[in-house]
């Protein structure tokens, strides 16, 4: 293939659609105003999925409304008749179209649960990022010292049962040393698998918490937040995450010294906790949530 040929298939390759589309994706996804426009989807969401139950809710109104008025007002001595005369006219027709108008309200219920299930699984993951990227790369480096922790560990004990021999160069200690190290690799890419594995479950449990939270202010759901594992702990009316009550007894009038941090809000991370208990604060109260563990503010 000589240069014009060359020349050619990059000329090709430049003027065909597929690179100029390439091209248009990548600058639409990183242009400057994409997040703006996904908050507007999101509203515009929103706003269909409530659209969607009120429309639901006014089909079981109205068919209520109508059985209502439709009982002409008699007196006492026609009411007798009036009675049988509405129980035998009720034709299949009628009953057909109850059964439509419930089928119909069902239907979109369960579309605008569909709409709003989907905007909050979203909005959850928003507040509380995945970082899978992050965790896949730490992942690969907790296995490579496990395993290089084990080949050096291998070694070492190879080195050691060699010692005894006249011609083995390595001296016992040599050997030792290297079984140390491998050990010490080993521990380090176990207390990472540990640590990762905590990460992945704070995150997890306090995705949770937020949809728990979403869902509590959805139409037509009455019900408190469930906290099974005992993550969210309320120090007075403030919300902490993956806080532990301590078990002496803290300085007076300093509430903080009444909790302690465990293993998943360390991992999960200081400022993501702090921002997460203030959505938490703003949008719920003490009320909402099943038998909440609650610390005293002046820390008895």
């Amino acid at each position: 293939m000589n240069s014009s040929d060359i020349l050619t298939v990059i000329a090709a390759i430049l003027g065909s659609g597929a690179l100029a589309t390439v091209i248009q994706l990548t600058a639409s996804r990183f242009r400057v105003d994409r997040r703006a426009d996904l908050i507007r989807s999101w509203k515009e969401e929103s706003d269909i999925a409530d659209q969607l139950y009120k429309q639901a809710v006014s089909v079981e109104i109205a068919s209520d409304s109508e059985q209502v008025t439709s009982t002409p007002e008699t007196n006492s001595s026609d009411s007798h008749n009036d009675n049988e005369n509405s129980t035998t006219a009720t034709s299949p027709s009628d009953n057909n179209l109850q059964d439509t108008e419930i089928a119909s309200r069902n239907s979109r219920i369960a579309f605008s649960r569909a709409v709003r299930t989907d905007l909050n699984k979203r909005l959850a993951s928003e507040l509380v990022p995945s970082n899978a990227m992050g965790l896949l790369f730490s992942y690969l480096i907790a296995l490579a010292s496990s395993l290089g922790g084990l080949f050096i560990a291998v070694t070492g004990v190879y080195l050691m049962s060699t010692a005894n021999n006249q011609n083995s160069n390595p001296p016992f200690s040599a050997g030792v040393l290297v079984l140390i190290y491998g050990v010490m690799f080993i521990i380090t890419g176990i207390g990472m698998f540990v640590f990762l594995n905590a990460v992945e479950q704070s995150r997890m449990r306090a995705r949770r918490i937020i949809l728990d939270v979403l869902n509590i202010d959805s139409p037509g759901i009455e019900g408190k937040i469930k906290d099974e594992n005992n993550d969210l702990v309320f120090v007075g009316l403030e919300p902490k995450l993956f806080m532990k009550i301590r078990k002496q007894k803290p300085t007076a009038g300093n509430a903080d010294k009444s909790t302690r941090p465990t293993l998943l809000r360390r991992a999960l991370g200081k400022d993501l906790a702090y921002n997460l208990e203030t959505f938490i604060r703003q949008t719920t109260k003490i009320e909402d949530f099943d038998s909440p563990v609650s610390v005293a503010s002046d820390g008895s």
